[in-house]
């Protein structure tokens, strides 16, 4: 599933880290993973939870790493094919429940097809093996909507929803003369759907959706080893992995504003934003490896490297009309009729709002980058042949930057005239013209060291009681996350205003009045939006500890108990902050005085309860307006402890019986 998100050991699902055949496919915005995995060609997946070695990566969570085929010693392939119609599904709704749902159509498969074809052998007999698959999937299925006339007396219909998906895989493992070995290994997917999936519910017509013209994910990478002796190897790698969308407004409706019903819940006219966005991710690394024996009385397992890594996303939105309506039971104004401000008649009083997307595509851009750079040594001994112990140090340097932001001109006129005659008084620019955002460089910089300790102890000396202990202090991955909140401009952001209607025909027009909703626009200067984040600000760190015990009852047959513990510190939080005067105003007790009003009463009690005093601090109308920045805040920690308790069982064929129950308590 694209976006797949897990939580894992009392972490946040951010923590995780995403590897597929060695690309790192995490997304650098929301930590999911980046497009489709195709669950056919996974060959074994590896978690790893902790107590990972420093060349693994700064993840704070788990590792999950999907290992995918190689190319067999004779030429094999597969062709499978799989269909599901609408005759061979079944509803199991009842009438009860569909009348519940207001009639609403029930989604029902209308057609599933899925094509899958593998190849995989030597292409040069003990050089270079390939392996090879392609997929193709279309399923087709009824929307939940049913036939309804909006309030502007536009039909709508019933309509059906389709996602179709091609994806492939194309790898060549290389072994030459015993001392070079390598991977060249290209992937893609693509899927489209002619109404996005997510946006498919029985309140928003097809007119009124977005298409999914572009969701396609590339991956490649190189590998390269030379053995230079049984000793010593040296590994040369890289990996890229891209994924693009676009989800553009249906051509029915593209043209038309976003008409919004606060009562009914209907969506009409057109969706919200055209909206492409991308995100990618580069890394390359090097290390060497090397055995040493009798070095200071002891066998070393040495390993040294370095990597480097990029990773950006990109926005870009626009829309031809950029109005959004909010009626109400099927009138345009939302708090039916008042006294209009400026003529003193009673006119129709509503909602509106404007995107700020200009009107043209390519005429807003956000990208958001960050760059890494680290360096590793871990060295594991083995001491008398039943004793290893493990230390690894980790050091990473990490930077982020904006680049300069330019924005077209919105395409609502209405939008534009009140930008000038609003906003640009409180701003100094027009916010739905044309206006460019300077560039911010390094805006979160973040150097760390990741010290890491392991014991491996063979109690009796036969491999079958081991008892295992590690220590680690993991920085967080600086991701594009808190770049998203930080840039200079939020693509997608709309304002509100209130509309009085003086002609009286329903519609927003130059002549009617409007009032611009509250709202803090110096976020958009520069002298201000530079403030949003602490010059100070450092990486969030995990201090883990574990210990455990593999006992081994009989062959194959393994159990295991163990005892994690996790200290979250110096956590990131928004707090209060005024860039005026550089006050921290959050906390009452060092807030500047006056900018808080206590306030005690009392909440009566009832029905036998007793009178509960209640003593709360007012923010004063002296009191800067409400402006937050992100910040270490030492009072943030979160705590996890966990004892796991587990039962492996390994069969022939790759089969493995596995069982656990886990304890645990974070807080």
């Amino acid at each position: 599933v694209p976006g797949t998100r897990v939580a894992s050991g009392g972490l946040p699902v951010t923590t995780n880290a995403f590897v597929l055949d060695g690309v790192d496919i995490t997304h650098p915005v929301d930590r999911g993973t980046m497009g489709r995995i195709n669950v056919d060609l996974i060959d074994q997946v590896v978690v790893e939870m902790s107590g990972q070695d420093v060349a693994t990566g700064p993840a704070q969570g788990a590792v999950i790493t999907v290992v995918q085929p190689p190319g067999s010693a004779a030429f094999q392939g597969s062709l499978s094919y799989s269909n599901a119609s609408k005759g061979l599904a079944k509803s199991l709704w009842s009438e009860d429940e569909i009348t519940e749902m207001g009639q609403a159509v029930v989604p029902s498969v209308v057609r599933d097809n899925d094509l899958s074809l593998t190849i995989g052998g030597p292409v040069l007999e003990e050089i270079a093996w390939l392996f090879a698959n392609v997929r193709y999937r279309a399923q087709n299925q009824r929307a939940p909507f049913r036939y309804w006339t909006d309030p502007l007396g536009g039909r709508h219909f019933v309509y059906n929803v389709t996602d179709r998906d091609l994806s492939g895989l194309f790898k060549l493992s290389l072994s030459v003369a015993d001392k070079y070995k390598g991977v060249i290994e290209f992937g893609f997917s693509g899927a489209r759907q002619p109404v996005f999936g997510e946006e498919v519910d029985r309140f928003r017509p097809e007119s009124a959706s977005r298409a999914i013209d572009k969701d396609g994910t590339m991956l490649g990478r190189g590998d390269l080893s030379y053995i230079i002796n049984q000793d010593t190897t040296i590994d040369l790698s890289i990996g890229y992995a891209k994924n693009e969308r676009a989800l553009l407004l249906n051509s029915a409706g593209g043209s038309k504003p976003q008409y919004y019903d606060v009562i009914t819940k209907y969506n009409w006219g057109s969706g919200s934003l055209n909206d492409r966005e991308s995100a990618n991710r580069m890394r390359a690394g090097a290390k060497i490896t090397r055995l040493q024996d009798r070095f200071l009385g002891l066998s070393h397992h040495l390993v040294a490297g370095g990597e480097y890594e990029t990773t950006a996303s990109f926005s870009s939105v626009w829309k031809a009309d950029n109005l959004i309506y909010n009626y109400s039971a099927g009138s345009p104004y939302t708090f039916g009729q008042a006294i209009s401000p400026s003529s003193g008649n009673e006119v129709g009083f509503g909602l509106i709002g404007f995107w700020i997307a200009p009107q043209s595509e390519g005429s807003l851009e956000v990208r958001r980058e960050v760059k890494k750079l680290g360096f590793f040594l871990q060295d594991t001994m083995r001491i008398g042949g039943r004793v290893s112990l493990t230390a690894g140090l980790r050091f990473g340097r990490t930077e982020s930057r904006f680049p300069s932001v330019n924005k077209g001109s919105s395409g609502n006129p209405v939008s534009s005239s009140l930008g000038s005659s609003l906003i640009t008084p409180t701003l100094g620019y027009n916010l739905y013209g044309q206006f460019t955002l300077g560039q911010w460089e390094k805006p979160i910089v973040w150097t760390s060291l990741s010290p890491r300790l392991g014991m491996s102890i063979d109690i009796l000396g036969n491999g079958r009681t081991v008892l295992k202990a590690s220590f680690a202090k993991l920085p967080e991955d600086l991701g594009l996350g808190y770049s998203q909140d930080l840039a200079q401009i939020k693509p997608w952001k709309s304002h509100d205003f209130l509309w009085f209607d003086e002609d009286g025909n329903g519609v927003v027009g130059t002549s009617d009045t409007y009032v611009l909703q509250s709202y803090d626009f110096r976020v958009y200067k520069g002298e201000f939006f530079r403030q949003a984040v602490d010059p100070g600000l450092k990486a969030p760190v995990i201090e883990e500890w574990t210990a455990g015990v593999e006992q081994e009852i009989f062959r194959d047959f393994t159990l295991a108990a163990r005892y994690v513990s996790r200290r979250h510190t110096n956590l990131i939080g928004n707090v209060l902050y005024d860039p005026s005067t550089w006050a921290h105003w959050g906390d009452v007790d060092e807030a500047p005085e006056g900018w808080w009003v206590p306030f005690t009463t009392v909440v009566p009690g009832v029905d036998g309860y007793a009178d509960v005093p209640l003593s709360l601090n007012l923010r004063s109308t002296t009191a800067p307006r409400f402006f937050e920045r992100i910040e270490n805040v030492p009072e943030l920690t979160a705590k996890y402890r966990s004892f796991e308790l587990s039962a492996r069982k390994r069969m022939s064929h790759n089969w493995q019986l596995f069982g656990s129950f886990v304890w645990n308590r974070a807080t």
